[in-house]
């Protein structure tokens, strides 16, 4: 459930049985038996909309990849700057 949450920019799943039961591959019979409470173990009703659930953990920790992604392209891109520019004064 983590991953496919980790899939969407708010770290949310579906509130929805059928559709969870799915995305773990389990016969919802199954599901209602034991998916649903380990569910709500990890993750929580969004704020101001109850058809999704998020993991606050996973969110903060997508947060920090998202800061470190751009970063890492900031200096990437200026140092492909740099470089171009060293090039270019090369006879």
């Amino acid at each position: 459930m983590l991953s496919h949450a980790w899939m969407d920019p708010n770290c949310s799943i579906p509130n929805d049985d059928r559709i969870l039961a799915a995305l773990c591959g389990l016969p919802e019979a199954r599901w209602t038996d034991i998916g649903r409470t380990v569910v709500e173990r990890a993750f929580n009703a969004t704020r101001g909309n109850s058809e999704r659930l998020f993991n606050a953990r996973l969110l903060k920790e997508r947060r920090i990849a998202e800061g470190r992604s751009r970063q890492a392209k900031k200096a990437g891109k200026r140092s492909g700057e740099v470089r171009a520019k060293g090039k270019k004064k090369r006879p």
